[in-house]
């Protein structure tokens, strides 16, 4: 009774604000209510039902949102023809709608699938007009990243210099590094500069993207077609007497076997659909030095194509040395340790550095949240200062304001003192958002921001990764009371159909659900295998610099994206919202509307 009591108290608000003269239809509400549920847990025929269903009503508040949301079912369920068809009579009917740009990016999305090369060219041009014309960080870089993979790998050189003559001045760049990207993959290393330097000549923008392509080297290591060879280095601390259950084991011994389990069940459900055989050799390095120096020969002997390990820090550095001797690229799983790639050419991090989750935050800050004066809180600590280094220097740059506070980074009776000074200097100084970067200092990040609600401080608070998963003695409460937004390296959506399918066979398989570390796993086999798939070494271009170019790979908890670098770039933003943690940027788009607060088209 109080669900519908509230539902109804909703509806009726909107009705009071009168933003739209068209009537609201409850039952198309409640369909598209339905519909949206189906489409999130990728029940794709009933939320098509759904959305049919709403859309063919006499027309109310909502019809726009139905049909917009049957083409996005349409999509998500590869009916691509029906998606289409239904996206180009929704942007006839609703040319000025929320969702108009929405809508034409999923159609050009599905035109740059299509066979006929008029047809095409059509997709491309409409995602750069929406390119050059949309105010939405997030819809700006997906376009990004769809147009690198059609113009580095689908699209012909010709129809690529045919569109860049016509390209808005905007995708200038991404032009000039599908150029720079096919030229170095064919060892045309020369031509690559020469397009680079004329484009820069002509007053072009920086491309971190082209000039790290171009700094690459080429020691090219001869790769066995049709055959990936993995070697997974890992340190299991298997024996003759192994524990019955999981639960008996060690608890310092499951990440690695769990992050073994993801990534063998990625091998078994991906290699059947690849055009390589897959070899995977097993190395249990018990954390122990001498043992994985013996091991090296037998990686001497394999040569594998690439290695994955060590999860601690001490023997994947040891790894890294072998690694950088064979040319032998290296992935490192789970830390975020920057010094272990720093002077090296072929180690390469899966999870972000601590400056990166720095950089992505305070972009995130003035692209997305739209703030001008922050207070960057920090405890001085080496990992907190290279998160408050990295967010001042982005948010800076970018044109906003820092405020640099700090406080003692042990708890002790001047503390409490400290923390009431610092947080009312925020009331004063005007901020409209907080940093709190503070690592492994739960008690500290929690009084300011405990400290922070007693004043009744209203602004935007931003954290650090150790606010989701280290942080759980902060209040819950109070933090949803911020919305308060963190970083991390890797996070699923909840509802992710992909993400079920996987819970799903793992239990099978395992008889248990799925840890972070196992859905983890998986996603770094799932990644390497397409990346291996795709390799061809008579390319001209190593396996080591392959990596540092692939385009944006999606996981179900890790997305890939270096970036010319060997430190994966992609930062995921979460928040606590509405009592859960939702993941803000990373995903696949959807769009979906709020169904409880229809807003007017335009």
């Amino acid at each position: 009774m109080r669900f519908i009591l509230s539902f109804t108290l909703i509806l009726w608000g909107f009705l009071l604000r009168g933003q739209d003269s068209l009537p609201v239809d409850w039952e198309a509400t409640q369909l598209l209510q339905f519909g949206k549920q189906y489409l999130e847990v990728g029940n794709y025929p009933l939320a098509i039902e759904a959305f049919q269903s709403a859309s063919f009503r006499p027309e109310h508040q909502a019809s726009s949102a139905a049909i917009y949301l049957l083409g996005l079912a349409y999509f998500r369920a590869g009916m691509y023809e029906e998606a289409h068809q239904n996206f180009s009579g929704f942007l006839a009917q609703h040319p000025r709608s929320r969702y108009a740009a929405e809508a034409l990016y999923h159609r050009a999305r599905i035109a740059l699938g299509h066979p006929h090369p008029p047809v095409r060219r059509r997709g491309v041009q409409d995602l750069l007009a929406l390119y050059d014309t949309t105010r939405q960080a997030s819809l700006a870089q997906d376009i990004e990243a769809v147009l690198q993979r059609h113009l580095f790998f689908v699209e012909t050189e010709a129809e690529i210099d045919w569109l860049w003559h016509r390209a808005p001045l905007r995708a200038d760049r991404l032009f000039v590094e599908a150029w720079v990207y096919r030229r170095m993959r064919e060892g045309r290393r020369f031509e690559a500069q020469d397009a680079y330097r004329r484009y820069r000549e002509r007053g072009g923008e920086v491309s971190l993207f082209a000039e790290r392509l171009l700094a690459l080297e080429q020691t090219v290591k001869y790769v066995e077609p049709g055959i990936c060879r993995i070697a997974l280095a890992l340190p299991l601390f298997l024996s003759d007497s192994l524990p019955d259950s999981l639960a008996q084991m060690p608890v310092r011994h499951r990440p690695a076997i769990e992050f073994y389990e993801g990534f063998m069940l990625a091998i078994e459900t991906q290699s059947p659909l690849i055009q390589k055989q897959v070899y995977v050799e097993v190395l249990d390095t018990w954390r122990d030095s001498a043992r994985l120096a013996w091991q090296l020969g037998r990686l001497d002997a394999l040569q594998p194509d690439v290695v994955v390990g060590e999860i601690y820090n001490d023997r994947s550095a040891q790894l890294a040395e072998w690694a950088e001797r064979t040319a032998t690229p290296q992935m490192v799983p789970l830390s975020p340790s920057a010094s272990l790639a720093d002077g090296r050419s072929y180690v390469f991090l899966a999870h972000p550095s601590a400056a990166g989750h720095g950089q992505a935050m305070g972009a995130f800050a003035w692209d997305s949240l739209g703030l001008q004066r922050v207070a960057v809180c920090s405890d001085q600590r080496r990992g907190t200062e290279q998160l408050a280094e990295a967010f001042s220097a982005t948010f800076d740059l970018k044109g906003g304001e820092v405020l640099r506070l700090q406080v003692d980074s042990v708890y002790n009776d001047s503390t409490r003192d400290q923390i009431f000074e610092l947080v009312r200097s925020l009331r004063a100084q005007r901020v409209d958002g907080v940093y709190i970067p503070i690592l492994n200092n739960q008690e500290i990040a929690g009084l300011i921001l405990s400290q922070m609600r007693l004043m009744d401080i209203e602004v935007a608070v931003m954290g650090g990764p150790h606010w989701w998963h280290r942080y759980e003695n902060v209040d819950r409460d109070l933090k949803n009371s911020y919305q308060l937004l963190f970083s991390t390296g890797y996070m699923t959506a909840q509802k992710d159909p992909e993400l079920a399918n996987f819970e799903r066979e793992y239990l099978r398989i395992y008889r248990l659900p799925p840890s972070n570390y196992a859905v983890q796993g998986y996603d770094i086999g799932m990644y390497l295998l397409q990346v291996l798939d795709n390799y061809d070494y008579r390319q001209g271009l190593s396996l080591a610099s392959y990596l540092r170019m692939y385009p944006v790979f999606q996981g179900i908890h890790i997305n890939f994206d270096f970036q010319g670098s060997q430190i994966n770039r992609f930062v995921n933003i979460g928040a606590y919202k509405e009592g859960q943690i939702k993941k803000i940027n990373g995903g696949k788009r959807t769009m979906l509307p709020d169904l409880f607060s229809p807003v007017p088209d335009r």
